[in-house]
Order: structure tokens, then C-alpha cells, then sequence
């Protein structure tokens, strides 16, 4: 009798060890694909089985069920096939993506990806059920458009050229972005410099030069066409001294589009719509001409004629002759404070008599006869144009026992508008008698020598 239970308890352990092998075997052997089911409603149902590692892509909006498929699976026990299961759990890994019910029926609500599993177990031994389903969802891309097939844009310098386009018909609560789409770019001309965005249901775009190309937009599988033509625009003068009464017709290249002329100083400079600077009075002015957000313009001031003669001398001095101390008298040749008095001269005015002074005793002859603008001019002071051409800047703070350490003296001879920045607001730049436009930045003492 002993004997008998032993035998029957021994059939039994190797029943559960042969049912063990046989489910690892079954985990681990590929399934079949997995089967999918339609419904007249247009849900559907996806079922999973046993040791299954699916994968498949759905549009946001799909409804259906998932569920366990027990086709083939048989009791390890007798063979015979399973045709119940005893469900332990139905789950989503990511319920922002598909959200799910304990009954396995289930809503893409956004893109992204989401894991779905079926636990449970079947047959004699509650042998162990297994199966996933990897899913994609995407937004459904049929009859989205871009809002305009074509983009035409001023590049002007220093600021770039920034523009969006909108996508239309992107199914109703959906946003598009780059964190829940595939979303690439390519362009046909690689010298045109873009880069490109996708932020809600907008493609957004900012060119850092000019160019034609052709923009492949590639969304969640789909292809765009946007052609570019992002146009180099330039003005004819950044910066000019005129006469009072003076008229000068400004130019713009590199664009057949009409830009909207301003002054902003009316009174001094005028400008009409085609861009003819009329020339009121003396003082300073900034003419923009505003293609949208993209800007180009000009300084003018405007001095009398005698002050332009001094102007365009000192300027022709200082790019034209030779620098030299010894011969700084002749012609020809100049030191920084003979570049002034030979200037100064074309307007019948010998600072200091019959012959220069040096820079400091020049600043020395400003604080008596002349008026002090400021003892350090700063970006301010150029912004809002508070220097006038003829202007006289002094360095100092040299050990040379000379007035304040003063070792060198140049002249303002203007502005020019370098570029127009972020804030639509131009960008002045000043000009010298012998040095490059900008040159200095602010810091030195400046005096006008003539009240």
C-alpha cells in the first residue's frame, strides 16, 4: 500500500516538472501573430498569446479591446486544450498614451508608446500565461497641410530672419511637437543656414543667412514641401553727414519688395515713402526701412556745409596721408591733433593759431573756449546720438606729465547704423576722423570746440 502512494505521488512530481519544462518551452518558443478582429463600430480587438512579444501602430482616437488568444495552447496534464484562462491582470505601461481598463478594453488618447500585458494562468497545474503587446501610437497625419507651401523672408545683416508656419487639420485635441512626433528636416541647399522646429501644431523656422532652398518636412511618416527664399537686403548709405537743406535719395538692394520708410527725427531729417532723406535741420536722425521685422537703415546728421567740408576732410586725412610727427605740418602727413586743426581749417578756424597743438594743450584750449560733452562718453551717449560731428575725443591717463595725461586726440565724424537689433531698435556704430567705425566704444572725456 506504502508502495502504491509512493509511485502515485512520484507520477505526480514528474507531471509538475515535465509541465514546468513544457510551459518555459512555451514562453520562450515564437508565437504566432497576433490575430485582430474588426468590429462593424470601428473598434477592434487584438488578441494576445502565450509567450507573445507583439508589436503594432494605432492613430490617436482607435478604441477596441485587448484579450488573450488560446489557440493551440493544450494542459500539460493530458494534453487537452485549454479553453479557459483565469485573467491575474491586464495593464498599460503608459496610461498618457493608451489608457486601459481592467476588462482590457482600452483608448489612444495621444501619441507615444505604450506596453500592453496579459497575465494569468490556465489548465491543471495554474501553468503561467504571458503576453505583451508593444504599441505606437500616432496621430492620424491623412489630411493635415501646411498653412502655405512657400516662405519669402529678408535677411539684413546681424538679425536673422524668424517665421512659422501652422499646420491645418490636425485631428481636434491633438498638439504636435517634437516630444511626441518623428519630426526630421532636410534641405536642398546646404549653405543656407535654418533650423527648424516643431512646437504646436507650428513648424517654426530661423534662418541665420540668406538663400534659396527647399525645406522636406517629415512628420509621423509624412512629407512637406516648403520652399524658402530668404532675400540679403542692403541700404545704399548706414551713415552720412549732410548739409541743412541737403536732399539725398536712399536705395535699397537685394529685394523688390517696398519697405515702409521712417525717420526718427522728422524735424531734422525727413524721409517720403520712396525714401528721399530731405534734410530740415542740424541736429541727428536714424531713416529705417522696415520690410516686417526686418529693418536696414541710415544715421544722418545734419551740420552746416562748412561743417561737411571739415568732416570729409578729416576722414579723407585720415585714410589717405601718412602718419608722422615730424612731418605732421606738410601735407600729406598728419599726427592725430594736426588732423583736427588741418580740418578745423577748411571751416576758417585755427584752433590754437597758425599752428597745431598737442592733444593736450588742444584739450586745454576746448575747456577755455570749447564746451565739455562728458568726462567719459559711454553706449548711451552714441544710442541716442548725443555727439555731434567735429566732436573731439581725448584719451588721458598716460604718465607724461602733459594735462591730465592726455596722449591722444580724435575726431567724431558721425554714425552709422550697424545693425537693428532684437528689439527693432538700431544699432549706432561711431565713426573717426582716423579710426575704424566703432573703434573706441565709450570711456574718454569729450569736448565740442565750438559752442
Amino acid at each position: 500500500m506504502e508502495r502504491t502512494k509512493m509511485k502515485n505521488t512520484m507520477q505526480k512530481a514528474m507531471w509538475a516538472i515535465a509541465a514546468a519544462i513544457f510551459c518555459i518551452l512555451v514562453v520562450h518558443t515564437p508565437a504566432q501573430a497576433m490575430m485582430t478582429e474588426d468590429q462593424a463600430d470601428g473598434k477592434s480587438i487584438y488578441r494576445i498569446q502565450n509567450g507573445e512579444y507583439a508589436e503594432m501602430t494605432m492613430t490617436v482616437g482607435k478604441q477596441g479591446t485587448f484579450t488573450y488568444d488560446l489557440t493551440g495552447l493544450t494542459d500539460p496534464m493530458d494534453g487537452s486544450a485549454v479553453t479557459t484562462l483565469q485573467v491575474t491582470s491586464i495593464s498599460t505601461s503608459n496610461s498618457e498614451v493608451l489608457q486601459m481598463n481592467a476588462d482590457g478594453s482600452f483608448t489612444a488618447v495621444a501619441p507615444g508608446e505604450a506596453t500592453v500585458s496579459i497575465q494569468g494562468t490556465y489548465g491543471t497545474y495554474n501553468m503561467y500565461f504571458s503576453g505583451r503587446c508593444d504599441v505606437t501610437v500616432v496621430v492620424d497625419m491623412t489630411n493635415v497641410t501646411l498653412e502655405k507651401n512657400s516662405v519669402k523672408g529678408i535677411y539684413s545683416g546681424y538679425v536673422n530672419f524668424e517665421t512659422s508656419v501652422a499646420l491645418q487639420n490636425v485631428p481636434a485635441g491633438i498638439v504636435l511637437s517634437e516630444d511626441n512626433s518623428n519630426f526630421s528636416v532636410q534641405s536642398s541647399n546646404a549653405g543656407v543656414d535654418v533650423n527648424c522646429t516643431l512646437e504646436e501644431n507650428r513648424i517654426k523656422l530661423s534662418f541665420y543667412n540668406y538663400g534659396k532652398t527647399t525645406l522636406t518636412l517629415t512628420i509621423n511618416g509624412k512629407e512637406f514641401k516648403l520652399e524658402v527664399n530668404i532675400q540679403n537686403v542692403t541700404i545704399s548709405k548706414q551713415g552720412m553727414v549732410q548739409a541743412k537743406g541737403r536732399k539725398v535719395q536712399l536705395k535699397i538692394k537685394g529685394t523688390s519688395e517696398k519697405p515702409v520708410w521712417s525717420s526718427s527725427n522728422p524735424k531734422v531729417a525727413k524721409v517720403t515713402k520712396n525714401g528721399h532723406v530731405s534734410c530740415k535741420k542740424k541736429g541727428n536722425a536714424v531713416i529705417t526701412a522696415s520690410f516686417g521685422e526686418a529693418k536696414v537703415g541710415c544715421a544722418v546728421s545734419v551740420v552746416s556745409a562748412k561743417k561737411v567740408k571739415t568732416i570729409r576732410f578729416a576722414k579723407m586725412i585720415g585714410t589717405k596721408w601718412k602718419y608722422s610727427q615730424p612731418k605732421r605740418m606738410q601735407k600729406g602727413y598728419y599726427d592725430c591733433s594736426s588732423l583736427v586743426w588741418k580740418a578745423y581749417c577748411k571751416m576758417g578756424k585755427k584752433i590754437g593759431g597758425n599752428y597745431a597743438l598737442v592733444a593736450a594743450d588742444l584739450a586745454k584750449w576746448c575747456k577755455a573756449h570749447g564746451k565739455k560733452i562728458t568726462n567719459a562718453y559711454t553706449r548711451n551717449h552714441i544710442e541716442k546720438m548725443k555727439l555731434n560731428p567735429g566732436d573731439l575725443m581725448f584719451e588721458t591717463g598716460a604718465d607724461n606729465g602733459r594735462y591730465l595725461g592726455i596722449y591722444h586726440v580724435e575726431m567724431f565724424t558721425g554714425y552709422v547704423v550697424a545693425y537693428y537689433g532684437s528689439d527693432g531698435k538700431p544699432v549706432l556704430y561711431e565713426t573717426w576722423g582716423a579710426r575704424p567705425d566703432g573703434y573706441y566704444g565709450g570711456g574718454y572725456m569729450i569736448y565740442r570746440p565750438y559752442k
